[in-house]
């Protein structure tokens, strides 16, 4: 199953990542729901934070989920894909609150890009970063050149 929880804990949000069995790798249902809960946090005066977190210890995230983004035929892919996620991590980071990234295990291509796209990022020590999107002939697509840069 793969899933954002979304907890509110007094002044603090959590929004946790869940799809350990993959590594917590980005399905369409998990973006629309992190854009879902961003739009909660944005009404909700009494958040003061947000921890973006995941599941498990191997991975905070490992990018886009392809097999559930294998449906899409390039022109669609290329087309909407890539400016949904430009949106959806673009209206984190203007949350109107500080986000934290909360970073366990691999960081990569999506997943690094999220991570990116929040306010601060702390990381444990058996914590990996990298763009492997260029093993796959693309570039990353959810603005990990601009942001990481």
């Amino acid at each position: 199953m793969s899933t954002v929880e979304f907890e509110i804990k007094g002044t603090l949000a959590e929004l946790r990542l869940v799809n350990p069995q993959k590594l917590n790798a980005l399905s369409r249902q998990m973006i629309e729901s992190i854009d879902g809960h961003c739009a909660t946090i944005e009404s909700n005066q009494d958040i003061r934070a947000v921890l973006l977190t995941a599941e498990g210890e191997r991975a905070f995230c490992v990018g886009l989920d392809i097999r559930d983004w294998a449906g899409l035929d390039a022109r669609s892919f290329a087309r909407n894909w890539v400016k949904w996620g430009h949106r959806v991590f673009d209206r984190m980071s203007r949350l109107p609150v500080p986000v934290i990234a909360v970073i366990t295990g691999h960081t990569f291509g999506g997943g690094l890009e999220l991570a990116a796209s929040c306010d601060l990022r702390t990381a444990s020590p058996n914590a990996s970063f990298a763009l492997p999107e260029k093993g796959l002939g693309i570039v990353p697509g959810w603005s990990g050149t601009q942001r990481l840069a």
